[in-house]
């Protein structure tokens, strides 16, 4: 047998797993009522609740991002954290009752857990520190062994994005750069793949052969060889991943990123050395709507969906025919930080939501919507106290209690709570503060956010918003004074995002309608 025909053979064979266990996904990535990052620090209390909405909503999946470091806490000792295995298997079984499958983002980069040290250090490490990547390894095997128990686990991937950001400094790292391109591999993989005469004319000036070799200037030429180092390094990753977790995916890249030739013309740089997903039955990638269209450009739905064709098309025939699996649906996006990009008119945002049901199914391999319901940016740890203590530090009688399988905080009066919130910031210039409240009797709250302190007169049950008086609290503070009062449903935040399906009180927003119709349109 030749070995192209025994690679046609290996590949219709992943394609048919694929199918068979995991379908054609209608998906949606999930975090309860609150946002992915501080997730695994609810409650998980509406889990089958919201399971079913999400089922009579015409979806037939769920992708949940499972953290790192909160998984893995201690990467030296290398042991499971068993209560987040726990509330993962709670998951999987309240999404086997509503008939989901459940789809793992694996080693996602952000969350809010407060310990296990540098999210940094560790994402950085990985490049460098041989025991750091078997400890990453021993997670993503771990998470495998668990998730493969339950009947209705439809597979994971990595994702680029949860790695780039050593690409995104690499040329910052000054007097520091030499030393960081030996140790993280890419100075050893430019001299194997390039010689000094095409280094020394990318990077603009003289490298000699014994020279150290450093990271380029962002926008120099030499700043391709970062790319295709780390598209290297990324496919090596993969490769070690899915000997401890069959059949891994990867969500690529689409971004072209811009990179000037040595004759001082500019470039657009495709990844698609990692468009085929090492040996997966399947690539995964993020698609938004603004993709292929100039910064500022209103983008009709018909345009759109052509453009979409035409980028996802390329995609499945770049990874080989492979299915192509779109985990983030963005059809638009209301964050800051991308208000400048092209977006489909809103009035044509419905239209262009049902007629992708042809792109996608051409695609083949399904979608998820990021925001199923709109989330608030909360930099607390659990908020809603389902961790007990977790995150807090209580004193002066002080605790945590549940009701009618309900966790919230009691505060005696004098009673304080406080949780510092260093190293976790939101997005807006404003930030705001929010809980739930009962007091049976007259009481004041003492709350204080960093430098800036309110008191509040509270009594009875209700929901509370104050406005802080800064852009990022570094802590937040409760403290009952003259009677008890018990809270619940903490958030600290900046912004909401929206997808425009459910708001955050759960009331329907202006796409569902048009996102149960794709549903309807695209088969199972």
């Amino acid at each position: 047998m030749s070995r192209t025909w025994r690679m046609a053979c290996l590949m219709a064979a992943l394609l048919l797993t694929w199918f068979s266990i995991c379908g054609f996904r209608k998906a949606v990535t999930y975090a309860g009522r609150e946002w992915v990052v501080n997730f695994w620090g609810t409650e998980m209390n509406t889990l089958d609740a919201d399971f079913r909405q999400i089922r009579e909503d015409g979806f037939n999946s769920v992708v949940i991002p499972v953290p790192w470091r909160q998984f893995q806490p201690d990467t030296g000792k290398r042991e499971k954290n068993q209560e987040a295995y726990d509330r993962l298997s709670r998951i999987f079984e309240a999404a086997k009752r509503q008939g989901l499958g459940v789809i793992l983002r694996v080693s996602y980069t952000w969350d809010c857990y407060p310990g296990g040290g540098s999210l940094k250090e560790r994402f950085y490490g990985l490049r460098s520190d041989a025991s750091l990547r078997e400890a990453w390894l021993q997670y993503v095997g771990d998470l495998y062994r668990e998730a493969s128990g339950h009947t209705n686990f439809a597979g994971g991937f990595l994702t680029w994005e949860d790695f780039w950001n050593f690409v995104e400094e690499s040329g910052t790292y000054g007097q520091q750069s030499a030393r960081i391109a030996k140790e993280s591999g890419y100075a050893a993989w430019a001299r194997a793949h390039y010689d000094s005469e095409t280094l020394s004319r990318y990077y603009g000036r003289r490298i000699s052969e014994v020279e150290m070799l450093d990271f380029p200037d962002r926008n120099a030429p030499a700043q391709r060889f970062v790319f295709e180092w780390n598209d290297a390094w990324m496919n090596q990753l993969l490769a070690d991943a899915q000997k401890v977790f069959p059949d891994l995916s990867l969500e690529v890249r689409l971004d072209l990123d811009p990179v000037s030739e040595a004759d001082g013309t500019r470039k657009g740089y495709l990844h698609a050395e990692t468009f085929l997903a090492g040996n997966a039955s399947y690539t995964s990638c993020m698609f938004s709507a603004p993709m292929g269209y100039d910064p500022g450009t209103e983008i009709t739905a018909d345009m759109g969906i052509q453009k979409a064709g035409e980028i996802l098309g390329n995609l499945r025939r770049l990874a080989g025919g492979k299915p192509i699996f779109v985990d983030q649906f963005l059809y638009d996006d209301n964050t800051p930080e991308f208000a400048h990009n092209a977006r489909i008119i809103e009035r044509e945002l419905p239209s262009y939501i049902t007629g992708m049901a042809s792109v996608l199914t051409a695609a083949g391999g399904g979608y998820a919507v990021w925001a199923y319901r709109d989330y608030k940016d909360n930099a607390i740890y659990n908020g809603q106290f389902g961790l007990g203590d977790e995150g807090w530090k209580l004193t002066g009688g002080a605790e945590v209690e549940n009701a009618e399988n309900n966790a919230f905080l009691f505060l005696p009066a004098g009673g304080r709570a406080m949780q510092n919130l260093s190293g976790r910031t939101t997005k807006g210039e404003k930030t705001w503060i929010s809980f739930h409240y009962r007091a049976e009797e007259p009481c004041s709250l003492r709350i204080e956010a960093g430098n800036d302190a309110k008191t509040v007169a509270l009594k009875g049950e209700g929901d509370l918003t104050l406005e802080s008086g800064l852009s990022q609290v570094p802590s937040l503070s409760f403290r009952a004074l003259g009677a008890a009062v018990e809270l619940d449903e903490v958030q600290v935040y900046g912004f909401v995002t929206e997808g425009g399906i459910y708001r955050c009180d759960g009331s329907e927003g202006p796409y569902l309608q048009a996102i149960r119709e794709l549903n309807r349109r695209l088969s199972d």
